[in-house]
This record gives structure tokens, C-alpha cells and sequence, in this order.
């Protein structure tokens, strides 16, 4: 798959899928922070996530050459329901979207939950996916305490995404 084009080729396999939606990701995140179209003035502290995850949902929609199909609230197994759903014949790429900001600070040990619980034990199990990526939208300035050092980090760089995969 080419660097500049990842969307050329249909995805072969879940994992290719899964490149492509990273890929793609990358791409939002830049248009966010970089882009001269910048949709950032849109994201304001206490957004409710359900319209982040409408947004998403809609920028994966419009990907140029998209080789997948899109969905908002798949039920994957006893009433659990991801996020959004990428698919491709070859398998599906879960996405939790998080909204982070001073009235839903989540943790590090939150999050980490979220990634095990949510995402692997419920999305990623069985027949539906071996892939997903945890989306935070980071909608204010943070400091986080890193307990290692007992240092605070400061991101100072508001209203972006981050893909952690999962």
C-alpha cells in the first residue's frame, strides 16, 4: 500500500483495513491541528460525545476512494454497541470516541480500562474484530501528573485527536 494513497487499494484483510483507518485518522487529526479548513472552532469543552462521534463518523464517510462502509452503534454482542464500525468483506475496525477535558477528566487507569474492558473484552471478541483504536478528542488544555517522576505534562495544544490503537 502506498504511502500517499492508502485508500487506492481495497484492504485484502482486516489488518489492511485497519492501516487504512489509522491512515485516515492521521489525515483528520492534521486537517484539525494543521489544515487551512480547520474544523477545531467546532470543539469546545463539555461537547456531548455523541455528536464527536457523529463528526468522525462523517469525516470516515467522506474519505476519498473509501473501500469501507461506515456504521454508528453496530451491535456487536449482547446489546453492546461500538462507537463506529469500519468494515470491509474482510473484517471491522471498532471506534471508541472519548471527549477529554476538565468536566470528563478521564485517567490513564481510565482509559486503560476503557481499552480492556470496552474495546477488547466487549468489540474485539468472538467473530467481530481483532482491531479497534481508542479516539480521544482533546478539548481543552490538560495537565496530566506522570506518577513515575511526580512531574506535571502540560498539553498545551487544545482541540485535537489522538489514536491509541487497540
Amino acid at each position: 500500500m502506498a504511502i500517499t494513497s492508502p485508500f487506492l487499494a481495497e484492504p485484502r484483510s482486516e489488518a489492511q483495513l485497519y492501516e487504512q483507518v489509522v491512515a485516515r485518522l492521521e489525515e483528520i487529526r492534521k486537517g484539525i491541528e494543521e489544515g487551512p479548513f480547520s474544523d477545531r472552532g467546532l470543539f469546545c469543552k463539555g461537547i456531548r460525545e455523541k455528536l464527536l462521534q457523529r463528526w468522525l463518523a462523517a469525516r470516515f464517510r467522506e474519505t476519498q476512494n473509501r473501500r469501507f462502509s461506515v456504521h454508528r452503534e453496530e451491535e456487536v454482542d449482547d446489546d453492546n454497541k461500538t462507537d463506529i464500525q469500519l468494515s470491509c468483506p474482510h473484517g471491522n475496525v471498532c471506534i471508541e470516541v472519548k471527549p477529554v477535558d476538565a468536566t470528563r477528566p478521564y485517567s490513564a487507569n481510565s482509559l486503560t480500562d476503557t481499552l480492556r474492558v470496552q474495546i477488547v473484552e466487549q468489540y474485539l471478541k468472538g467473530y467481530n474484530s481483532a482491531h479497534g483504536v481508542l479516539v480521544l478528542f482533546r478539548l481543552d488544555t490538560k495537565t496530566w501528573r506522570y506518577l513515575a517522576s511526580k512531574k506535571r505534562i502540560v498539553v498545551r495544544c487544545a482541540r485535537s485527536i489522538l489514536a491509541v490503537p487497540g
